[in-house]
């Protein structure tokens, strides 16, 4: 249901992909944006997914979704494809070696090695043989319970009322409450490309690098590459325009 809360502000961050001094920077500016305001109750903050992957510090950024810095605010952590990326590697019941092994390398080519190395698993540049097993194993022990926890319990989307929050987007023509969770974490072009009014929602997305924060009638996307740039971006809403910080 949606939880529309007039005159609050809400901040949603995009892609952090393990880049975790942007994004210790960037909570610094939103926690001086916080302080200049009155606010009689916390604000939600919105975390578009993809924590992991690419950038060299996943480890890190997930110890500090878990921390006690986000306590002034109402925490909503959306799940991203390379966060089910890494849940799937430590958890899915592959019925062979030989899937595993295929599995483990799309994840190595999407940015998997990064992940593994902050976890202090480090992996070759293609698994052959046993190898991909036997680094599941290490990563299965490395990995705190309460990360995979955080892992297990992040959410499809958010629906505040006025925005709608997915990794990816929304599938146009299917109603928000029947959305897939393929299409949320995945989607790009059918739903860039539309015009369409999502149920008089704006659609707040990241998953699509883009060099400046992109603001359409229908939607708004906020992942500026962290990774290649090392600018990460949150969007300020709930005021009369979107208004973004960065790192």
């Amino acid at each position: 249901m949606p939880s529309e809360r007039p005159e609050e502000v809400i901040y949603a961050i995009g892609d952090i992909h393990g880049c975790y001094h942007p994004l210790i920077s960037l909570m610094k500016k939103v926690g001086k944006d916080l302080a200049e305001r009155n606010l009689t109750e916390r604000p939600r903050l919105i975390f578009l997914g993809d924590y992991v992957d690419r950038g060299p510090q996943s480890k890190n950024v997930i110890d500090f979704m878990l921390s006690d810095e986000l306590a002034p605010y109402e925490t909503h952590f959306l799940a991203g494809n390379h966060d089910r990326f890494f849940r799937t590697f430590l958890s899915h019941d592959f019925t062979s070696d030989v899937k595993l092994r295929n599995f483990a390398n799309a994840w190595l080519g999407e940015g998997g090695w990064t992940t593994m190395r902050s976890y202090k698993v480090f992996p070759p540049p293609e698994y052959s043989n046993g190898d991909a097993l036997a680094d599941r194993k290490m990563m299965q022990a490395q990995v705190p319970e309460a990360h995979k926890a955080f892992l297990d319990n992040l959410e499809p989307c958010y629906d505040s009322g006025k925005y709608f929050f997915a990794h990816a987007g929304v599938r146009p023509g299917v109603p928000l409450a029947r959305q897939v969770s393929k299409d949320m974490l995945w989607i790009r072009d059918a739903f860039l490309k539309s015009k369409e009014d999502f149920e008089g929602r704006i659609v707040v997305h990241g998953h699509t690098m883009t060099e400046e924060p992109e603001v359409c009638p229908n939607r708004i996307g906020i992942d500026t590459g962290a990774y290649l740039t090392g600018r990460l971006t949150c969007a300020v809403l709930g005021e009369k325009q979107p208004r973004f910080i960065f790192s």
